[in-house]
């Protein structure tokens, strides 16, 4: 291909570009050596670009730049600059190409690959999980607390109501196991100690927990033993104290009444409160000495959280039918 006739061999839209590119200097130089050998370097991206031309002849040419094409925009500019030298739009000996644009290769949609069957959110979140050593989800439990305050509060406090109500449901069963064995005593006093050692043991364990400070527990513990051994003691055996169950209940009543004097924090105070409130809307025991017993820590924790509407209720006897 001649060098002064290279036009009508070339792509047209490339051929547009690179008279552009000769036209505005993209070209940082051309350099001719002994040997016909054209190297040139362009301004910007660095290409490099070599073009062999013997007696008019192209005899080979190369660029470093992405282009496909035999003969890119950068030769194709190097190739004028042999031809003309540099760019001088006074001089008429230039041919100026007409312009061309690129052909547009129409766009193809992607094949569409089949979609995998939808699994529910929450199944794929469980197979997930179980694929994960505890180990490891507690390691990323406690960072993540450790960094987020809201999510640790809120872990919190979900698990501490959850252990709250795991702990009250286990209490219960010893209080109920020991129901059932009171029924069961002909309400011989050496039968009826024998049933109490769970319930004595649980209010041990109350002891140590109020000594801990956890008071919320304490309440629990004091609130379940009533609710069990109420009924039994004020129903079935008339009042009777014998063999320990009114010990019982007077010990559990004597726990509420020193958690009431407390310094407690305004929350817990109300949480307290509403825990036994609603054990003594429920008590259906009418007797007066056991209504006091309820009133004593109810009285000091409303005095406590200045509910004074709670006490106006109890002296219009909203709580219980009989007078005070």
């Amino acid at each position: 291909m001649n060098i002064n006739e290279f036009e009508t061999h070339v792509d047209q839209a490339d051929l547009w570009e690179g008279f552009s590119y000769y036209r505005i200097g993209v070209l940082e130089e051309v350099v001719k050596t002994a040997k016909g050998q054209w190297n040139a370097s362009v301004r910007g991206s660095g290409h490099k670009v070599h073009v062999q031309v013997a007696n008019d002849i192209i005899a080979s040419v190369s660029c470093s730049c992405p282009e496909k094409s035999e003969y890119c925009p950068d030769i194709i500019a190097t190739m004028y600059t042999i031809r003309y030298g540099a760019y001088d739009p006074n001089n008429t000996d230039i041919i100026v190409p007409q312009k061309a644009k690129r052909p547009k290769v129409p766009k193809t949609k992607p094949e569409k690959l089949p979609m995998p069957p939808k699994v529910p959110l929450m199944e794929f979140f469980n197979k997930f999980m179980d694929k994960i050593p505890e180990k490891e989800i507690r390691e990323f439990l406690v960072a993540h607390a450790a960094e987020d305050h809201d999510f640790r509060n809120i872990f919190k406090a979900h698990f501490i109501q959850y252990n709250a109500v795991r702990r009250r449901q286990h209490f219960l069963e010893i209080a109920d196991r020991s129901l059932q064995a009171l029924w069961g005593t002909d309400y011989r006093n050496e039968d009826i100690r024998k049933a109490l050692k769970p319930v004595k043991r649980l209010l041990a364990h109350a002891r140590e927990v109020f000594n801990s400070g956890d008071y919320e527990l304490v309440v629990s513990i004091c609130l379940t033993v009533i609710e069990k051994l109420g009924h039994f003691k004020h129903t079935i055996m008339g009042g009777d104290t014998r063999a320990g169950t009114g010990d019982c209940i007077t010990e559990a009543f004597n726990l509420l009444g020193e958690v009431s004097k407390k310094e407690l924090s305004e929350e817990t105070n109300m949480d307290i409160f509403a825990d036994i409130f609603a054990s003594a809307c429920e008590s259906r025991d009418r007797n007066e000495s056991f209504q006091n017993d309820w009133k004593k820590p109810l009285t000091m924790l409303a005095n406590n959280g200045k509910m004074y509407e709670m006490i106006e209720r109890w002296i219009e006897g909203t709580i219980w039918s009989t007078r005070y």
